[in-house]
């Protein structure tokens, strides 16, 4: 098992992204995002003086964001400052995350799996950062969205969703260095079975979760939660908004329909309640033999809440209370997901072989 200070420091670095994550979700509802027009990923400069301010903000007036929606410049400070605190705290994660990697690969305390999970994290860290000047690029480009000048949702998707695997990574890694090895908890072939189906279960919430995520991301980037807010309904509609097929190709009424867009989240969110509910009954029948199972509870209580607050959410046009709520609230579910599925890893084939006599 690896080293629990290794744990840790993976841990505490994922409460990190997490924080990181839900800071990305304000700077985006308080429409900050756009206030850095340049990406300079090793500097962590900050305007002091009056004229630094007002050589920053004739370059953000020069781009769309503000043509469409003119700050004056002390507003432009509020926002500035909320974009730098962003990236600023990017970049300290990413010294948090490799200084201690470095000294631990140094003292000898990392296992070879994990120095190789661990060198896959930094990098997907690096792909995250640069993503993230992708998003911003996006909405400083003269193209037009539903009426508007903005991030591409598939930017902006595309950024959460790597951040959320990277934050899932990250958690899962360090979880699993507090656990015993699998070979001693699932010692019999009735809790290999058992476990079997369980981990099965837990897997299928975990992806529809992602999947759930990332659908959210392009509801947040086009404002899809600001309309069809009459849950359970679509408008005049039952089951399917009348306009949600309205683009050609087909394939973009799922990136820039709001409706569609909606729609798919809707569903999605249907199918991962669906999903913990099958859950939580499964493991009310083995938790006398998998007391593990337990935590399926929380991920029901989790889930519940999740739905409570899309729809609070949804009816009330998508207020920055409640999104940010909901966004957070995610990343708790995931986590208890993981938590849980962590205490059913598989035990390697050799110990399973000899476990069913073969």
């Amino acid at each position: 098992m690896q080293s629990k200070l290794v744990g840790g420091w993976l841990i505490s670095t994922s409460v990190g992204v997490m924080g990181l994550i839900t800071w990305g979700g304000y700077t985006r509802l308080k429409r900050a995002g756009l206030s850095m027009v340049e990406w300079k990923p090793l500097s962590i400069w900050y305007p002091t003086r009056q004229n630094e301010w007002e050589a920053e903000y004739a370059r953000y007036k020069e781009f769309p964001e503000y043509q469409q929606n003119p700050l004056d410049i002390e507003d432009f400070k509020e926002i500035y400052f909320i974009e730098y605190a962003h990236r600023l705290f990017a970049r300290a994660l990413g010294l948090y995350l490799v200084i201690p990697m470095a000294a631990f690969w140094k003292a000898g305390m990392l296992t070879s799996s994990m120095k190789t999970k661990l060198l896959g994290i930094t990098g997907l860290f690096g792909f995250q950062g640069a993503l993230g000047w992708i998003m911003v690029r996006s909405g400083l480009q003269h193209k037009d969205y539903d009426g508007r000048v903005k991030v591409e949702p598939i930017n902006l998707a595309t950024h959460l969703f790597c951040g959320v695997g990277l934050y899932s990574l990250i958690f899962y890694t360090g979880v699993n260095c507090f656990r015993k090895a699998p070979e001693v908890v699932i010692n019999t072939v009735e809790k290999l079975n058992l476990a079997k189906i369980a981990r099965r279960k837990y897997m299928t919430l975990f992806h529809l979760s992602l999947l759930t995520v990332f659908s959210g991301g392009f509801v947040a980037g086009s404002d899809a939660g600001k309309i069809l807010n009459n849950w359970p309904f679509y408008g005049d509609d039952y089951f399917f908004p009348e306009n949600a097929l309205t683009l050609n190709p087909v394939y973009m009424n799922f990136i820039e329909n709001k409706e569609m867009i909606q729609f798919v989240h809707r569903n999605l969110a249907y199918l991962t309640y669906g999903s913990a509910l099958n859950l939580w009954f499964y493991v009310r029948s083995i938790k006398a033999v998998l007391p593990y199972a337990k935590n399926a509870h929380l991920i029901l209580l989790l889930s519940t809440y999740q739905v409570v607050l899309g729809i609070t959410a949804l009816m009330r046009g998508s207020p920055m209370h409640e999104s940010l709520t909901h966004q957070s609230n995610a990343l708790l579910l995931l986590s208890t997901v993981m938590f849980g599925l962590s205490a059913f890893r598989k035990p390697n084939k050799i110990f399973i072989d000899k476990l069913l006599g073969k």
